[in-house]
């Protein structure tokens, strides 16, 4: 679940740590070379199931974070 992106890498650490306290899933930002400014992706997860992501797209938009996206990412 992608929750934000952004230029800055403060900015997107700060939004990384609310959501540490809000969820049990992983937080991590992600570096995008691919634009220009570079993105700063902000996102929850790997999560197991689309209803699971669901879930947490949820938790996030009632806790005042907006709008998310459910991404589904290449296997590693």
């Amino acid at each position: 679940v992608q929750v934000g992106a952004f230029a800055s890498f403060d900015s997107a650490n700060r939004l990384k740590q609310q959501l540490q306290s809000l969820t049990s899933e992983e937080v991590m930002v992600i570096l995008d070379r691919q634009h220009a400014p570079n993105l700063h992706k902000v996102h929850v997860g790997p999560i197991k199931d689309l209803t699971a992501a669901q879930e947490v797209r949820e938790l996030i938009s009632r806790n005042g974070f907006g709008s998310s996206l459910i991404l589904a990412l290449p296997q590693l």
